[in-house]
């Protein structure tokens, strides 16, 4: 009752407003050869008038409410807040705005924010049925760091970082995919499923277990003409590329043959030619990942040294020219799961969230949760 009757103020104040900017049009009005002129200052009032009904009168409805006339049930997560540094409890609904606000461009297409935002809530359900929890921080569920859940924005956030305008048609658009997915998750076998996600996969996705150590029936690699984005290019210092698979644990030490790995390096260094190369790929997955790769006297996997690299994905090319070893990467993100790209090209494409999500995730059901 008190979201409708400010409702009301607001339309009878700004209509108000407007009898009030018509009376001073008239009087301010000029006229020239017949014409009547208005002063750009009546435009402008005029204007931001018309603005301010369209938002406040147009954007904010009351809230749902059940047929008994009470507000709906709230499905509560606890979340611990990076950028305050504290545990908070929000609806669930509401914490997936801000998910998908963070993970995912406004500017995608409606249907793509909605599988976004169904993926985001399975994730979140998940989390709290699995009890994965944060960790460090016991009482909380989810965080907003994607490091170890999902990244999260607020609304006041997101309103500093682009403006009255710009934040409300994102956050309307973004409302409006979590609201018309409210409650749908992915489920296989009637369970929630790990729906983990990317931002590109270069052309193909990944098994579950050629990133991580479980094989999932549901994150099978697909082909993805969708989300296939330009390579990146990434040069690094021999030196630097060195140092740090210094630091990977679990290396495997190769033995030096000829004039040794580390003549080899110092080779590479001087700009002359090696009999074989500072950095090799030793072997892919079938989607071209790199599975392991030997650097100097060192292998390591490719996710290894992707993490120590801060590279966009192991799927990758490498030539070292002088003291340089150049990176053509392909993809942005582990590979696993739905590519936020491929969901974007798919739904520009006409598909539906529900077809994108069932083209990514193989075999999952959409099952309505919570109403």
């Amino acid at each position: 009752m008190l979201i409708r009757y400010l409702r009301l103020r607001w339309k009878v104040q700004l209509f108000t407003r407007l009898g009030e900017f018509s009376r001073h049009m008239r009087r301010c009005a000029r006229f020239r050869s017949g014409r009547r002129l208005l002063r750009w200052r009546d435009v402008l009032n005029i204007s931001l008038a018309i603005t301010a009904i369209y938002f406040f009168c147009g954007w904010f409805g009351p809230p749902p409410v059940t047929d008994a006339g009470e507000m709906p049930s709230a499905r509560l997560v606890s979340v611990y807040r990076h950028d305050i540094g504290q545990v908070v409890t929000m609806d669930i609904e509401e914490y997936i705005k801000g998910v998908v606000a963070a993970e995912m461009p406004a500017s995608f297409s409606l249907e793509a924010l909605k599988a976004q935002a169904v993926a985001s809530r399975t994730y979140t359900i998940y989390s709290i049925l699995k009890g994965t929890g944060v960790p460090g921080v016991a009482e909380a569920a989810v965080s907003t760091h994607y490091g170890t859940s999902q990244a999260w924005i607020s609304e006041e956030a997101l309103r500093r970082r682009y403006g009255f305008l710009e934040y409300y048609w994102r956050w309307r658009k973004i409302s409006q995919a979590v609201e018309e997915t409210r409650g749908l998750i992915m489920t296989y076998q009637n369970e929630p499923i790990l729906a983990v996600y990317h931002s590109d996969s270069g052309g193909r996705t990944e098994n579950s277990e050629n990133y991580w150590s479980s094989p999932l029936p549901y994150l099978r690699s697909v082909d993805d003409p969708y989300s296939k984005q330009p390579p990146v290019v990434d040069v690094r210092d021999v030196s630097e590329v060195l140092a740090k698979v210094q630091r990977i644990p679990n290396r495997i030490k190769v033995t030096s043959t000829g004039g040794g790995r580390s003549g080899e390096a110092a080779a590479a260094a001087s700009g002359t030619v090696a009999a074989d190369p500072l950095v090799e790929v030793i072997e892919r997955y079938r989607s071209g990942r790199v599975k392991s790769v030997r650097v100097n006297d060192t292998i390591v996997t490719g996710r290894a040294l992707r993490e120590a690299l801060g590279l966009r994905s192991n799927w990758f090319d490498v030539s070292v020219t002088g003291s340089k070893i150049r990176f053509v990467q392909y993809g942005y993100g582990h590979g696993v799961g739905m590519p936020q790209y491929g969901a974007d090209g798919m739904a520009k494409m006409g598909y539906g969230f529900e077809e994108i999500l069932k083209y990514y995730y193989r075999g999952v059901e959409l099952t309505k949760w919570y109403d």
